[in-house]
């Protein structure tokens, strides 16, 4: 992984800038629905990169982002200074309780890229008190699969998971809203909301 091509791309070097990508409508609607039903929330953005998205949220959010030590240290702490962090490997097996804290969980293409998607999720859907978004995900009617691609001077994993896997997964939840993101057939973003108990 190569921070300065992570850097490049928040600052809209090599793609658009998160606020005017194709996909920055769809993630804005999703957000958008949350004041709606209640209050000012603490929203924790897993995977967060460069942190654009706190920028976007302040408004309506109290945002902090979470991601590898070396990507908060080398990339967020770079461009968006200012952003609330939290330096952590979900893939690390260690305890995740912290985000059980936060009203929503945001994840802007983030279980997209992990080599073991749907363990992830549950893992990270457990932790979940209320709201959680799934910003471009793909999701299939074939067999969960995981391919390696480009990405950042290095390569990263792409998942695309089985529709009823996704059932199975979020059992505790239901969906408030699904959309398309432009971005292929079975690309998709996802508002969810926890079952009150």
């Amino acid at each position: 992984m190569c921070h300065e091509e992570m850097i490049r791309g928040a600052n809209g070097e090599l793609w658009p800038v998160l606020e005017k990508s194709l996909h920055w409508p769809v993630l804005k609607e999703l957000l958008d629905i949350i004041p709606k039903m209640g209050g000012k929330k603490q929203l924790l953005d897993v995977g967060c990169g460069a942190g654009c998205l706190g920028g976007l949220v302040n408004k309506k959010f109290l945002y902090s982002g979470v991601d590898l030590p070396e990507v908060i240290e080398n990339v967020a702490e770079k461009v968006n200074p200012s952003q609330r962090y939290i330096k952590f490997d979900v893939t690390s097996g260690e305890d995740m309780s912290f985000m059980y804290h936060y009203d929503v969980i945001a994840m802007n293409a983030f279980i997209d890229i992990m080599q073991d998607p749907m363990n992830i999720l549950c893992d990270i859907l457990d932790q979940c008190s209320d709201y959680v978004i799934i910003h471009r995900q793909f999701i299939i009617g074939s067999p969960t699969k995981v391919k390696k691609a480009d990405s950042y001077g290095g390569t990263t994993f792409i998942s695309y998971i089985n529709e009823l896997d996704f059932n199975v997964a979020k059992k505790h939840f239901h969906v408030v809203k699904k959309l398309g993101t432009g971005l292929g057939a079975d690309n998709y973003s996802f508002l969810l909301q926890r079952f009150k108990k």
